[in-house]
């Protein structure tokens, strides 16, 4: 095990980077024999915290729980304590190749190459955000020009504004989108981490998510806010212009309420792909091996089938403001077919 002298106190330390190391060592081999961190808790006659506290990098086990780890994994403790020191499979050209019990090929994951996807999601989430976030306001000059007797230029300036602001965030979607292209393949395919990503992404999960809960309490406050201008001008305004007409609010009470309600997506969009980055490297939450697993087995077929169950019940009926319901009703049933159907080998 790698160790510094303190000079100021002349004790031996563990490098950080090996308290890592054996972190994400530990987490994949239990991951790869299929136990629970209670399971393998109860083999190595721990609490489940000390096991969670391990695979942290929070706190490292004595020798004689190393011994016993070594044991019940079938792997040497040069293999759990040693950087330089891998388990490969090689394949037939020679390259160095992961694989799941079942033989199924695991895509490996450099460090360098998850600290690029990161920082990647981390623009993403910006320019995505700043889409949704114009999409929203994109009618608010249309909103303000109708409080009063509006001409048809300003009708017209209106809606060239909120088409050009539209068209805008849909080129901003469209270039993010091949842009991320190069990383698709990490929300596709079973990933072989190397070690260290693991616990990389789960300390800069925890480090930000005190900033990701005040965020998202910043937005859902603005959500709650941005209605108050509304209610108040209902009760007391009786105003008889065009928007007044049909909300029987100033307009710019409209507009008010669109950019607050905008910004408060934005945080929630950003927050929610910064989120899903780090799920996807630790492939938890939409991301974890069995959904991939079931996607890439029925999810085209799925998904072409419900939207054509959609067009079906929508052209044959012309209720269009209720056959959305068929969306809502396919997600619940893909989460309940992700649960159900088997998934790959440990």
């Amino acid at each position: 095990m790698k160790v510094f002298q303190d000079t100021h106190t002349g004790r031996q330390c563990r490098t950080e980077r090996t308290d890592m190391i054996f972190a994400d060592k530990l987490t994949q081999l239990r991951k790869k024999a299929g136990m629970s961190q209670e399971e393998l808790a109860e083999k190595v006659g721990v609490s489940r915290q000390a096991i969670s506290k391990w695979e942290g990098a929070q706190a490292m086990p004595d020798m004689n729980k190393v011994l016993k780890l070594s044991e019940v994994f079938g792997v040497s403790t040069d293999y759990l304590l040693k950087d330089d020191i891998e388990e490969e499979t090689l394949s037939e050209d020679g390259a160095k190749e992961s694989l799941t019990d079942d033989g199924t090929s695991l895509t490996p994951v450099s460090l360098e190459e998850a600290n690029r996807y990161l920082a990647h999601e981390e623009a993403n989430a910006q320019i995505h955000g700043l889409g949704v976030f114009l999409c929203i306001i994109s009618p608010s000059l249309l909103l303000f020009f109708l409080d009063g007797d509006p001409t048809n230029l300003q009708i017209a300036a209106g809606l060239v504004v909120l088409i050009a602001v539209a068209a805008f965030a849909v080129f901003l979607f469209v270039r993010q989108g091949l842009r991320k292209e190069p990383f698709s393949y990490l929300e596709k395919e079973p990933l072989d981490t190397a070690y260290g990503v693991e616990s990389m992404v789960r300390e800069k999960k925890k480090k930000h998510q005190s900033i990701r809960v005040r965020r998202i309490s910043i937005g859902v406050a603005l959500c709650i806010v941005a209605v108050i201008p509304l209610i108040i001008f209902s009760a007391t305004s009786s105003g008889t212009d065009y928007a007044r007409g049909i909300f029987n609010v100033p307009s710019w009470t409209l507009v008010l309420l669109l950019f607050l309600v905008g910004f408060a997506v934005f945080l929630f969009v950003r927050e929610g792909i910064l989120s899903g980055a780090c799920n996807v490297l630790l492939e938890e939450g939409d991301y974890t091996r069995r959904k991939k697993y079931v996607g890439q087995r029925i999810g085209t077929p799925f998904w072409c089938g419900m939207t054509v169950l959609f067009l079906v019940l929508s052209f044959l009926t012309g209720a269009w403001h209720l056959t959305w319901i068929v969306w809502v009703a396919a997600a619940a049933l893909w989460e309940v077919l992700c649960t159900l159907l088997p998934g790959p080998k440990a």
